[in-house]
């Protein structure tokens, strides 16, 4: 059930009232209402049966033969004429139904049920006459302002007035209602964009992340492909370098005559004296293709002496060679000598000099191991003048300048 109120906003919104004052007469003809005087229609009213009803009230409405009729009193005038119309209306539209049978509409056999619809009835009709929001909206207030912009009666100003007063106040809380609900939108909306914000941050550390670990690898086994070999070359130089030194010096220092001769027993554990220097020099033989070498110390060995015939039977016992066994100072491990490197042959750069270059950078290099281009991720090419300019080169690498022009 709606409420009075409720009843004339329907009825507001659906005959499209929007200005005042408003003529009731016309939009109840415009809903198929027709509207007759008590003496225009005193043959329908007789025929109906109700002559004491239009005796005792100055309007009634009824439903005959699908129709809908509003029978006024003769001789009122034209705001009364509104009045009556408009609480005829309110009738119509909240106590009528479909399926009664009764012909006469807002009237009940219980005095004090009819006494309520009819102060609904005015109530209606004084809402639709001059509607709330118009009245909001124009800023009338007080009762005689009601009563001059809606053009109704007193009585009618009064009870608008009152509604004039919760209306505002309802519409105060909804507007607060409203200012609230907003603040609580807009702080969602700003956490919604701050976890949004945080999960894209969080996506792009992580692509970032997995970016860099994938260049990182990617140039880690680029140089790992060129590295290894370069460290190999120099290092296997090294090394025969460090062996043909020790085989030199081992040749022109030979043992002493005089030196004892050290056996190594077969079944007696090897052991070594700290305080015995080593006897002679050795170098360790180099397998073919290995790139590393070590030199490792002689190590004196001791044997069980010579013993007479008398202590033969006993159990042989092992004894530290004397100190006038230990090897001379000459044979003792010849410092390790490591050749200098080669000096780079100058480079003349002539027309069909060859230069270097790669895809990233801007310069073309006289070195292939440049450090600009060694450990690039690009592509090497290699090529003349020419061939570096159409590759968009567009000078000489200062640093390949400075490495040749000390080579002079």
């Amino acid at each position: 059930m709606y409420s009075v109120r409720e009843y004339a906003d329907l009825f507001i919104n659906r005959e499209g009232i929007h200005a005042m004052p408003v003529n009731v007469k016309k939009i109840a003809k415009s809903i198929g209402c027709i509207i007759k005087s008590y003496s225009k229609g005193a043959a329908l009213i007789q025929n109906l049966g109700l002559t004491a009803h239009a005796n005792r009230f100055d309007s009634f409405s009824c439903r005959y033969e699908g129709k809908c009729y509003i029978f006024l009193a003769d001789d009122i005038d034209g705001q009364c004429e509104q009045r009556l119309i408009g609480h005829e209306l309110g009738h119509l539209e909240m106590h009528m139904s479909e399926d009664s049978e009764r012909v006469l509409i807002g009237y009940d056999d219980d005095e004090e049920a009819m006494w309520r619809l009819e102060r609904e009835a005015d109530e209606f009709g004084a809402f639709i006459r001059a509607p709330l929001a118009l009245l909001y909206a124009m800023g009338a207030s007080t009762i005689s302002d009601i009563a001059e912009a809606a053009d109704v009666e007193r009585k009618d100003a009064i009870i608008l007035s009152q509604a004039l007063v919760s209306y505002r106040a309802a519409l105060k809380s909804a507007t607060q209602q409203l200012g609230e609900y907003r603040q609580q939108r807009r702080a969602h909306l700003r956490r919604e964009s701050a976890k949004m914000a945080s999960k894209i941050m969080g996506v792009a550390v992580v692509t970032i992340t997995v970016c860099l670990g994938l260049a990182c690898l990617i140039a880690s086994v680029v140089a790992g492909q060129r590295a290894p070999e370069l460290l190999l070359d120099d290092f296997s130089q090294a090394s025969s370098s460090i062996v043909e030194s020790i085989a030199d010096q081992g040749a022109e220092s030979p043992a002493p005559e005089n030196e004892p001769v050290i056996e190594r027993p077969e079944e007696q554990p090897q052991t070594l004296n700290n305080d015995t220097p080593a006897t002679s020099s050795q170098a360790q033989t180099f397998a073919p293709g290995r790139a590393q070498s070590t030199v490792q110390q002689p190590q004196a060995h001791y044997t069980q002496p010579q013993q007479s015939a008398a202590s033969s039977s006993s159990a042989p016992t092992y004894t530290p060679p004397a100190a006038s066994i230990a090897p001379p100072a000459s044979s003792s491990t010849p410092d390790i000598v490591i050749p200098a490197k080669p000096k780079e042959p100058y480079i003349n750069i002539t027309p069909y000099t060859r230069y270097y270059w790669t895809g990233g950078g801007t310069k073309y290099h006289l070195f292939e191991d440049c450090y600009h281009i060694r450990d690039s991720l690009y592509r090497l090419e290699s090529g003349l003048l020419s061939d570096a300019q159409a590759a968009r080169k567009d000078g000489l690498c200062a640093d390949c300048a400075r490495r040749n022009n000390k080579n002079k």
